[in-house]
């Protein structure tokens, strides 16, 4: 397995300790990914205490692979990133100032997913997630409006919601690779 490894650093503080881990054949892989990049995470508890932050590309067949993560332990650590590249999460709260704080200029987008299963939770119907879906498959202004006006006829509660998201981190006409 240390053959796999590509790179291991383990920082050990005061503070704070980190190891990050990116296997050879994942990193070789992530250059012909798309400029996104999805985060994942998770809390360690126990004896134990911490993160486990993964980042997640996906290449032009729809195929996902771990490009890198790394285990926290007390202090997130902070790295350079293009700002070429895209990051999805779930709506965790205040994760996109955090994100913006440490990766200036970066784009951000909110994975739909989760913003359907957030409505789903209090209204569900499968016009719902259709529309939904087409208004992040918005690909200019106009069409996410029209898109927004046919959802709000069919459910204004969930047009509430969406409506107080802001379009850049849910649409695709804010996408710079697609501009």
């Amino acid at each position: 397995m240390m053959r796999m490894m590509q790179n291991i650093l383990l920082v050990e503080g005061s503070k704070n300790s980190k190891g990050y881990i990116c296997f050879k054949g994942c990193k070789e892989s992530s250059l012909n990914c798309r400029p996104i990049i999805r985060l994942d995470g998770c809390f360690l508890k126990g004896y134990y205490r911490g993160q486990i932050l993964a980042t997640i590309g996906g290449d032009p067949n729809y195929q996902m692979l771990l490009i890198a993560y790394v285990v926290l332990i007390d202090n997130p650590c902070v790295q350079r990133v293009r700002s070429t590249y895209t990051f999805i999460s779930n709506q965790q709260k205040g994760l996109l100032s955090t994100i913006n704080d440490l990766f200036h200029g970066v784009d951000q987008r909110f994975c739909v997913r989760h913003l359907y299963n957030n409505s789903r939770k209090k209204f569900h119907s499968k016009k719902l997630k259709e529309l939904i879906w087409r208004t992040t498959k918005a690909t200019y202004l106009q069409a996410w409006e029209r898109e927004m006006k046919e959802l709000k006829l069919v459910n204004v509660e969930v047009f509430k919601h969406l409506i107080r998201i802001p379009p850049e981190v849910v649409t695709l006409f804010y996408l710079e690779y697609l501009n």
